[in-house]
């Protein structure tokens, strides 16, 4: 009995020492990969969608239309909080917008449309890492395929 209870120690130890390869994940280390973030005014993608960073999450509406006829906000509460900010990420085959959410007094992310940037996707959470090594979690609001080039 006693030779079982070791052996069953050793390999709990073994598997606890072990690396855990987790989804794009390996040794702890993520894949990343080159992506471009694009500018909302100025491409194709998400055109429809309002972006600002003041408004909610695209394509939910909170506006109630009364019986006369007009929208109205149902119960607009205290002001927010928080921002809104949108990433468009284009790489090899998808396009995502992207969410992050910081508090009003939060810097916003140091990330520029023009400097190329590395990401990893992992489940609904998309994450940015910039030239400076800062790297942001942002969530996935909705993906397309990305357009092939003519």
């Amino acid at each position: 009995m006693k030779k079982l209870a070791a052996v069953f120690a050793l390999a709990a130890l073994a598997g606890w020492g072990a690396s855990k390869e987790r989804n794009g994940e390996r040794n702890g280390e993520k894949d990343w990969q080159s992506a471009k973030l694009l500018d909302p005014d100025r491409t194709k993608y998400f055109a429809n969608e309002s972006l600002d960073p003041g408004n909610g999450r695209p394509g939910f509406d909170t506006s109630v239309r009364s019986a006369s006829g007009y929208n109205s906000v149902a119960n607009p509460g205290p002001a927010a909080l928080g921002v809104h900010d949108y990433y468009i990420v284009e790489t090899q085959g998808m396009v995502y917008l992207t969410e992050r959410i910081r508090l009003k007094s939060s810097p916003p992310a140091k990330l520029a449309y023009t400097r190329p940037v590395k990401f990893f996707v992992e489940k609904n959470k998309l994450y940015l890492l910039n030239e400076d090594g800062d790297e942001y979690q942002t969530k996935i609001v909705k993906q397309v395929e990305r357009e092939k080039e003519r």
